[in-house]
């Protein structure tokens, strides 16, 4: 709500009607990505938005603040950029179309299989009903979050994450078996 007075209304309204070309804002909660069709637009605004922040106690994070050309006539994977977790590039398709494509940011995905890696290892002793009910609701929640069109790597969590599942649970077979064996062994005459 507060950003919606400090940047999105100044946009529409001042930004917009001084730019000589198409002016274009997406805000996802407190992260924005703004695409200008001329240069000298984006610099103008770039120099505006900290003193325009400034008047509401905000400011812009300069690791996160860039000015990227981002053409369909330029489509290199060198030109990307991160926003909510994706990371958008430009890529020809099977018409040779220079299309926006977008994929699960690396950062993001490295952290994802990390954090499920981690979770199964300290989670190993929970019943197997209750180990995958709980890890099919991890791999669903990222699933319908990072689940769009184009986006092939969102399934590279499967291969991470399944790995460890399999392998918790032929140690929990492996565990069963060796005792379960074990007191045949010992009850047998």
């Amino acid at each position: 709500m507060y950003l919606h007075y400090a940047l999105d209304l100044w946009f529409e309204k001042v930004v917009k009607p001084q730019c000589r070309g198409r002016a274009l804002i997406y805000r996802f909660a407190d992260d924005f990505v703004c695409a200008f069709q001329y240069r000298d637009d984006a610099n103008k605004f770039y120099r505006a938005l900290p003193k325009r922040l400034e008047k509401f106690d905000l400011q812009v994070a300069p690791e996160k603040t860039q000015i990227l050309r981002f053409s369909r006539f330029h489509p290199t994977m060198r030109r990307r950029f991160t926003f909510p977790g994706f990371e958008f590039y430009w890529e020809p398709d099977r018409k040779e179309i220079s299309r926006v494509k977008r994929r699960t940011s690396r950062k993001k995905l490295r952290g994802i299989v990390s954090n499920i890696t981690e979770w199964i290892r300290k989670n190993r002793h929970l019943p197997e009903r209750k180990f995958f009910q709980v890890i099919n609701t991890k791999l669903r929640g990222h699933y319908n979050y990072y689940g769009v069109h184009g986006n092939s790597q969102r399934n590279t969590i499967g291969f991470g994450s399944h790995e460890s599942p399999k392998k918790s649970v032929n140690r929990m077979l492996i565990i069963k078996f060796v005792f379960n064996g074990s007191e045949y062994n010992r009850g047998a005459p």
